[in-house]
């Protein structure tokens, strides 16, 4: 996350244009190594239930060299995929952990109208701001995220003494 955050903070300082630019997929963009960012998407998001900002955009960012704006359009309409099989598959399984599937539906009844209008919202406001502000934005996204894990990671090292 740390190196995302590198990554893009070059491009920042740099004010690569050409990197700014960019739009659709790149040539050089093989089935191989798309189909390789997108295992790694659906695996973890259905693993950890993560995927956008911390996997998925950077993953195209790197890989594919797609710019920002476009790899978090393309991280939001996966995310939706995987999510709705991720639920499927786990609500389907929730008995084996001596849990009701009414608990899980009930909380993501509370969480998707709300979801829904926050997802509307992010996208609206990704085309809103300048490249510059989003990227900057991703940026402290990705410090933030970082720190968390790396404390986390810290105080379950420590924990396990």
């Amino acid at each position: 996350m740390f190196w995302v955050a590198a990554y893009n903070a070059r491009h920042l300082i740099r004010r690569d244009v050409k990197a700014l630019a960019l739009t659709g997929v790149p040539k050089n963009a093989s089935r191989a190594m798309s189909s390789g960012v997108g295992l790694s998407m659906g695996l973890f998001a259905g693993l950890l239930g993560i995927g956008g900002g911390a996997l998925c955009v950077p993953g195209q960012q790197v890989f594919l060299k797609l710019p920002l704006r476009n790899a978090i359009a393309n991280s939001a309409t996966a995310i939706m995929f995987t999510g709705i099989l991720g639920a499927v598959y786990k609500n389907a399984t929730l008995y084996e952990h001596g849990m009701e599937v009414s608990e899980s539906v009930r909380l993501a009844a509370m969480l998707v109208p709300t979801a829904i209008v926050g997802g509307y919202l992010g996208g609206k406001t990704t085309h809103l701001l300048n490249r510059e502000m989003l990227r900057l934005i991703f940026i402290v996204f990705m410090i933030v995220i970082g720190t968390i894990t790396m404390q986390k990671a810290w105080l379950a090292l420590h924990l396990s003494e």
